[in-house]
């Protein structure tokens, strides 16, 4: 399960364009499943990482100063 914050903090740190890059990397949009089921997409709200905005939960681990290179990575990292 991947959790993208949508907060304040997030959005004012490009968190609309790494919702995009997310997006891309997945095929998927918000509320989604991959075709294999390994991840879904989901959008909420402050994750309590706003010190590291912006930040996304992957089940229970935080990521944060994402940038869309670092969430290739991140992704990578669970297949």
């Amino acid at each position: 399960m991947i959790r993208m914050c949508k907060s304040l903090a997030c959005d004012m740190r490009d968190g609309r364009m790494l919702l995009e890059s997310l997006g891309q990397e997945l095929g998927i949009g918000p509320g989604e499943s991959t075709g294999d089921g390994k991840f879904s997409f989901e959008l909420t709200n402050c994750i309590g990482a706003c010190d590291q905005a912006p930040a996304m939960l992957v089940n229970e681990d935080v990521h944060g100063n994402l940038t869309p290179e670092r969430i290739s990575g991140i992704l990578k990292s669970y297949y």
